[in-house]
């Protein structure tokens, strides 16, 4: 929204200017408006259009390079999801092992801790189940109805 609201500041900030310089040039006096004037005013003018197009197109160029740095970011990080996910995938049951373990080291063996324990490896256990089970909809104890396309078949069949 910014980015709008400075576009839209700069549009009319150039328009004033130059409707403005419109307004004000024929009250000049005619000492200020003759050739010579008018020659050192225009190569000024183009030293200044050069030095801003230079300005503009690096800062473009600063904003592209930015922006492709910011692409190719994400891009990584979504990679480095994948790799992540197939990581846990491949070591999640030793990691959660580990931690389940470190829950008991100092833990005292009575039967609030070992219930504790027993409930949250249940809990934990029941999270797997429902993510390995729902990963495949078709087949498992958790499905995706099949008769949609089962009425779908008998409507095409007839």
């Amino acid at each position: 929204m910014i980015e709008h609201l400075v576009a839209l500041a700069t549009f009319l900030g150039l328009v004033l200017a130059s409707f403005g310089c419109l307004a004000f040039h024929p009250r000049l006096p005619e000492r200020h408006r003759n050739e010579e004037t008018h020659n050192v005013v225009r190569l000024t003018a183009n030293i200044f259009v050069v030095m801003t197009s230079l300005v503009l197109g690096l800062l473009i160029n600063s904003s592209k390079t930015a922006f492709d740095a910011i692409d190719h970011n994400v891009h990584s990080f979504a990679t480095e999801l994948i790799l992540l996910d197939r990581t846990l995938r491949a070591y999640g049951l030793a990691w959660l092992t580990l931690i389940f373990a470190s829950f008991s080291y100092r833990a005292p063996a009575n039967a609030v801790v070992i219930s504790a324990l027993m409930v949250g490896a249940a809990l934990v256990s029941s999270a797997l189940f429902l993510i390995l089970d729902m990963d495949s909809p078709f087949s498992g104890s958790i499905r995706v109805s099949s008769s949609a396309m089962e009425t779908a078949l008998a409507h095409i069949r007839r």
